[in-house]
């Protein structure tokens, strides 16, 4: 009835699906077979659900949440205050120069190894692949320093 007709009473099989996955629990192969076509079938309001791509809108992402409240009806909460970000060793923090649309501010936190990180943040989520591949790639390129001492020696 799932497949047939997803709103046929209120969802009514996708609901005694759910209550199905609770009884065997979690970690049953049953679940685990069944629970990600379910979540693939389902809808919101007639509507397919989304997968998780970064919504843009006006140049600011926009984080969607997608829920159900506890009588039934569904829901979408908007934010469009998050900005897309990753912390960043602060002693490589210079290397983010000339870097467009990229702040960097201060936090208390460290890495594993006990050094101080900066929060890096950018504009859009897309921008964060890019810019972290560029970073990578400096620090695997030699120094100018570094290759003109060993020339010199």
């Amino acid at each position: 009835m799932v497949k047939r007709d997803p709103q046929f009473d209120e969802q009514g099989a996708r609901r005694a699906m759910l209550d199905v996955f609770e009884v065997l629990g979690r970690d049953h192969p049953l679940v685990e077979r069944f629970r990600a076509e379910l979540a693939a079938r389902s809808s919101f309001e007639g509507v397919p659900a989304p997968s998780p791509p970064n919504r843009v809108r006006g140049g600011a992402p926009v984080v969607q949440l997608f829920g159900r409240a506890v009588d039934g009806p569904a829901f979408l909460v908007e934010d469009d205050r998050f900005r897309p970000y990753f912390f960043l060793r602060a002693d490589a923090a210079a290397s983010l120069a000339g870097e467009p649309a990229v702040r960097v501010e201060p936090s208390e936190l460290r890495d594993l190894g006990g050094a101080p990180v900066v929060r890096v943040e950018c504009a859009l989520p897309g921008d964060l692949p890019p810019l972290r591949e560029r970073l990578a790639a400096r620090a695997r390129a030699p120094s100018r320093r570094t290759s003109a001492s060993r020339t010199a020696t």
